[in-house]
């Protein structure tokens, strides 16, 4: 089966499961012809033809790319079209894969106005994505200050304030992952010249690279990260043995600098302001709201010392009593009393946009779902991360997804569009086809007769089986030898 049959029957299921296997219903849907002429309707697919999304762009050559409706998936693009009371498919050349991508733009905001900008990252994005190469990840440095300026960097309190990072410059580079996948930034982190960190121990530089804390979009590209930089020898900062509170610093570089101008330091945030150190300590590991910098403040003396843990470029009292904390993944200030700490987001979220997850034991932000979690099969109320590994994904055919206990999932055998896995109690077993061979009991009763059919001109199975599971289905069992 070629990748056009399978855009075909990725379209059908989900026709079936959404236009109550209505195809007249789906094109009028998604027909763009009462719109404007350059309209294009594209339907995303990942490379299990799992369905990802739907745009509404423009072409610029809309005689030449004549099809109202364009599915796509790796190495593939698809043009769909209406005749005779069906739908009708037709593979675009490759040949005719970059133009068409080139020919897209992006609509934002007015169909007179474009964002030329945001229509070359809406290709770039649309040939990475139809790109089935192998995914090849790339180490990339920058100075510190650039680094906090680049356009494509994630959600961050310091983007755009790269000005403020200028003094860090000499100590080390910003270095950050990417991918031939993807225009966005994997992950991120400041990396430390040797020298450059001393142990107050001693005052003795460490003789070697180290890096601060690491910002990742998911866990998988922080892993990928930090085996990189220590491929690299570049050591991990945290990890240090017997590494706490107070026992390195780096020489402050902020000298003559103005309140209102000084950055976030995710490490080095405890100014001395006599000895012009700042010493390190981990916000993650203790916290950085008002409370926990008191209890700080009870091991020294908090009026030799300023904090740089504040997004609007002012230093902090180890003894303050501002009553907020500032939460990352929000990228705003949010109550002490309301916020609550999320380890697979690390970072403060506000309780009110929270979800908490028993089998996780933590708390997932409601705006991540569908990206760093789908809801429990089990518990419809509980959070289950994407990445555990005693979970499966599971797409119904509302195109619902669920994370399932492997304990309680199987693999349908006859799915090749959506997840292959489903729960147990969903499953039909089909004996005379081997162990452990199942199908979705949720198919079209004509969809598992032509499948048994198959399998019995094929020699495989059982036919009276067969015959029993269709018309448990309510179908007619009508083969014969």
């Amino acid at each position: 089966m070629d990748n056009r049959q399978k855009v075909k029957q990725a379209i059908e299921q989900y026709i079936k499961a959404n236009f109550s296997d209505d195809s007249n219903e789906f094109y009028q849907y998604n027909r763009t012809d009462h719109l404007t002429y350059a309209d294009r309707r594209l339907i995303v697919y990942d490379a299990k033809f799992r369905h990802i999304t739907t745009h509404l762009l423009r072409t610029l050559a809309p005689d030449k790319f004549k099809h109202q409706i364009y599915a796509i998936c790796p190495e593939t693009v698809v043009g769909i079209s209406f005749k005779d009371g069906k739908l009708s498919y037709s593979q675009v050349k490759k040949s005719n894969i970059d133009p068409f991508i080139e020919s897209l733009i992006e609509i934002t905001g007015s169909c007179d106005i474009l964002d030329h900008y945001a229509c070359e990252v809406l290709r770039r994005q649309f040939r990475l994505y139809l790109d089935a190469s192998p995914t090849e990840y790339k180490l990339n440095t920058i100075t510190i200050s650039e680094g906090y300026n680049l356009r494509d960097l994630p959600s961050s309190c310091m983007k755009g304030q790269g000005l403020k990072f200028k003094p860090l410059d000499t100590m080390g580079k910003m270095y950050y992952l990417t991918s031939n996948k993807t225009t966005n930034i994997l992950a991120r982190c400041i990396v430390w010249d040797k020298g450059v960190v001393i142990n107050s121990t001693d005052d003795e530089p460490i003789d070697c690279q180290l890096y601060d804390k690491v910002y990742q979009l998911e866990g998988k590209y922080g892993n990928i990260f930090k085996d990189m930089l220590e491929a690299k020898g570049i050591l991990e900062l945290d990890r240090l043995e017997a590494i706490d509170t107070w026992n390195l610093y780096i020489n402050n570089p902020f000298i003559e600098i103005e309140n209102g101008n000084y950055p976030w330091m995710d490490r080095f945030s405890l100014l001395d302001i006599n000895e012009n150190r700042l010493y390190y300590y981990d916000w993650n590991a203790y916290g950085h709201n008002s409370s926990d910098l008191k209890e700080l403040a009870m091991e020294v003396n908090p009026e030799k010392y300023k904090v740089l843990l504040s997004t609007d470029g002012y230093t902090r009292d180890m003894d303050e009593n501002d009553g907020t904390i500032y939460s990352e993944y929000e990228n705003s200030d949010i109550e002490e009393d309301d916020a609550v700490w999320s380890e697979n987001l690390n970072s403060h979220i506000s309780s009110n946009n929270a979800v908490w997850s028993q089998t996780e034991r933590d708390y997932f932000h409601e705006d991540d779902y569908g990206n760093g979690w789908y809801y429990n099969w089990d518990d419809r109320d509980e959070p289950i991360n994407i990445e555990n590994p005693d979970f499966v994904e599971f797409q119904d055919s509302d195109d619902t997804r669920y994370m399932v206990a492997k304990s309680n999932a199987v693999e349908d055998m006859l799915s090749e569009n959506i997840s292959n896995w489903i729960p147990k109690e969903l499953a039909i077993e089909i004996k005379s086809l081997g162990p452990n061979y199942y199908i979705y009991d949720d198919y079209l009763v004509s969809i598992v007769k032509e499948h048994f059919e198959q399998c019995l001109d094929e020699g495989k199975g059982d036919a009276d089986e067969f015959k029993s599971i269709v018309e448990n289905k309510n179908g007619e069992w009508t083969w014969t030898n």
